[in-house]
């Protein structure tokens, strides 16, 4: 009689048994961080959906779900919330029913999903933020991608951050419009490495269709245009709030900048000066003067009431009017009292308007307009260096004594510059060499590269 009611106790209770299921590592790159896991299955007629099958986010990375009453032999599948967004193997080919016992090891990796195949070629802490950030100035969407320094998930920093526009062709060749890619992770991942610079970029895609309307606060009558007022209100006033609540930046317009080309060039520029406020620095890369003659008396009009840098840059043969334009902007900051050290115009025999061209000045642009400022979580603000170094220059903001060496530790210079002067380094000197400069009150040791 007792060994029948025990017989029927274990029936009862493995009519009621529970599957646990953890998802020990998604794709790197490219499972969005706002996105949720789906699991679909035998237990929910394969509802891709199914909001009572959500897996919950844990604090070490895993995700998870219990599922109640499994008994037996189950099939499933990973989703984000869709079968146009299921799991599939390593190379995008289609994977098979994974099958689970209840009592098993039910860990499980997911390799890729099905709508982000392709050859990718981020790096590092490269991530997507999101495929449908809302933006309500405008009632559309945009996928939001964000990278971090190589130290972020080791550290307790605070970091600046750059905002980019056309960010699918910022980080990876799979999205690129013309097969070529800025490489800002890259870059970033450079200065980092040869200057101790670590900044968060974050990029927002292009509106596709809407891009021309989004990337100018004028109309052309032959382009659109028209919106760029509310896409920069979208930036300062919904993304960048985001991204400072959800991730640790230096939140001061002193720690913020924003950066463009060709259109996005032309927004950029604009954006800086509507929200003097929230960005500090520019980077306009080819900019779009073209389109909107009203960018003129814009320009005429505005106060530039907080100090802030920016940075030019352009072939001299990419148009007739490229240069011309750059240099009658720049000529009316001057004229309404923009310093002159604050504005920088990089001119280039074999610049073109492209994205191989823009990915190799980028380096010099972001160095240039973060330099003087430190990722300390306790600083907003740092002191400036002791020198600038753009290519091969370099310019002393103090009068300071400067020691080159190989990195065989071979000396290669040694002199004493003057503040505001300049040493070029010859052409013969390439490659990674340590820097060493000292002045009355500091001293500083820097790897740099010269080419």
């Amino acid at each position: 009689m007792k060994n029948l009611l025990l017989f029927l106790v274990l029936i009862s209770l493995r009519g009621f048994a529970q599957l646990t299921i953890t998802v020990t590592q998604t794709p790197t790159y490219y499972t969005p961080l706002r996105d949720t896991i789906f699991v679909a299955g035998t237990f929910n007629n394969w509802n891709a959906g199914d909001v009572n099958y959500m897996l919950i986010r844990q604090p070490n990375g895993t995700f998870t779900i219990t599922i109640p009453n499994q008994t037996g032999i189950i099939e499933l599948k990973f989703t984000r919330g869709a079968w146009s967004r299921e799991e599939t193997q390593l190379n995008g080919t289609q994977l098979a029913n994974r099958v689970v016992v209840n009592n098993s090891n039910n860990n499980f990796t997911i390799a890729n999903w099905s709508d982000m195949l392709g050859w990718h070629t981020a790096i590092g802490n490269t991530h997507i933020i999101d495929l449908d950030f809302g933006i309500p100035q405008l009632n559309r969407t945009r996928r939001i991608w964000i990278y971090l320094p190589q130290d972020y998930y080791t550290t307790t920093q605070n970091y600046p951050v750059v905002y980019a526009h056309d960010a699918q062709n910022l980080f990876d060749v799979v999205y690129t419009a013309f097969g070529t890619e800025w490489g800002l992770d890259e870059n970033l991942k450079n200065l980092e490495d040869t200057f101790n610079l670590k900044v968060i970029a974050v990029g927002i895609d292009n509106g596709g269709a809407d891009r021309l309307n989004e990337y100018s606060p004028y109309i052309n009558s032959a382009y659109g245009g028209g919106q760029g007022e509310e896409y920069m209100n979208f930036i300062a006033n919904t993304l960048k709030p985001f991204i400072d609540n959800n991730f640790r930046t230096l939140a001061t317009r002193e720690n913020t900048a924003i950066l463009g080309s060709s259109m996005g060039g032309l927004i950029s520029y604009f954006g800086a000066l509507q929200n003097e406020s929230i960005f500090s620095k520019a980077g306009i890369f080819s900019p779009s003067f073209w389109f909107s003659d009203t960018i003129n008396a814009y320009t005429q009009n505005h106060a530039f009431v907080l100090p802030s840098k920016y940075y030019f840059v352009s072939g001299t043969t990419e148009s007739t009017d490229m240069v011309p334009d750059i240099n009658s902007i720049t000529s009316q900051m001057l004229t309404n009292g923009v310093p002159a050290a604050s504005i920088n115009k990089v001119f280039r025999a074999d610049g073109q308007h492209s994205e191989w061209f823009w990915r190799r000045e980028l380096r010099d642009c972001l160095l240039w307009l973060f330099n003087g400022f430190t990722t300390n979580a306790n600083e907003a603000h740092a002191s400036p260096k002791l020198f600038n170094i753009m290519g091969n220059r370099i310019t002393a903001n103090a009068d300071i004594h400067i020691t080159l060496l190989d990195l065989k530790g071979a000396l290669v210079f040694d002199d004493t510059i003057k503040r505001n002067e300049s040493h070029q380094f010859p052409s013969t000197h390439k490659g990674m060499f340590i820097l060493k400069t000292s002045s009355d009150k500091e001293i500083e040791t820097h790897k740099i590269v010269l080419e």
